[in-house]
């Protein structure tokens, strides 16, 4: 059995390994290790982003976005 890539389209985990480089130092297994890490990160940053912040207020902890208009220039 070929070994499963997660893709954009299929958080599933399966997916087409042709663009995964081969190569004889175990390109294809790094990857693969790479984007197992990478999920647990996100699952993990999930978690964390619905803490709520002490106070009440019902924010969260997270990334904060602020958008800047470049037209006001």
């Amino acid at each position: 059995m070929a070994e499963m890539f997660p893709t954009a389209s299929n958080k599933s985990g399966v997916g087409n390994d042709a663009s995964i480089p081969n190569s004889d130092n175990g390109g294809k297994e790094k990857v693969n290790m790479a984007v197992g890490f990478m999920l647990d990160l996100k699952e993990k940053a999930q978690e964390l982003m619905d803490i709520q912040i002490p106070g009440g207020t019902g924010e969260t902890y997270g990334p904060c976005w602020r958008y800047v208009n470049n037209d006001s220039h």
